[in-house]
Order: C-alpha cells, then sequence, then structure tokens
C-alpha cells in the first residue's frame, strides 16, 4: 500500500497522505499487511508478499473495499472530489 503516486499534489496546498498512513489504512481493514521498508530484508517483503497472496482472508477483505468503493460511486465519484478540490 502507498506506492506514492499521490505524490503529485494534493491540492489547495494539502500534500498527499503520507505512505504509512495509506499503509495503516490498508492493514487496518485487513486487505494488506504493512511492511517497514527501513526495517525488513528481502526475504522479509517476500515474506510479507506470500503471506497476502496465501491468506484468503486478505483478498476477502479487499473484495470487501472494492464492494464499498463502488456502492460510494467507484471511480466517478473520486475523479469528481478531486475535482472539486483542484478545479476552483
Amino acid at each position: 500500500a502507498g506506492g506514492g503516486g499521490g505524490r503529485r499534489g494534493g491540492g489547495r496546498g494539502r500534500p498527499p497522505p503520507p505512505q504509512p498512513v495509506i499503509a495503516e489504512q490498508v492493514t487496518r481493514a485487513g486487505a494488506g499487511t504493512r511492511v517497514r521498508f527501513g526495517r525488513v530484508n528481502a526475504a522479509g517483503v517476500a515474506a510479507a508478499v506470500s503471506s497476502v497472496l496465501d491468506d484468503p482472508a486478505f483478498r476477502q477483505a479487499a473484495m470487501a473495499l472494492q464492494t464499498e468503493f463502488a456502492a460510494a460511486g467507484g471511480v466517478n465519484a473520486a475523479a469528481a472530489q478531486v475535482e472539486k478540490i483542484l478545479v476552483p
């Protein structure tokens, strides 16, 4: 989680949420596991990826988030919110 895609700006002088915040949200939702990159080696990353891919609970949680996002209006609603922030 938190791949940095939002680094281009949060609009109106607001920075995007830091990657650890996004990672924490994904972790709390049960859709992923947080990896602290300053404290992990390649084997630790591999173990985290394997645990997410191998445990069906992560997939179920991700699918639940997908359903929630769709119910909230999906991409179109998200784009409309971004436009409200970025377009005066």
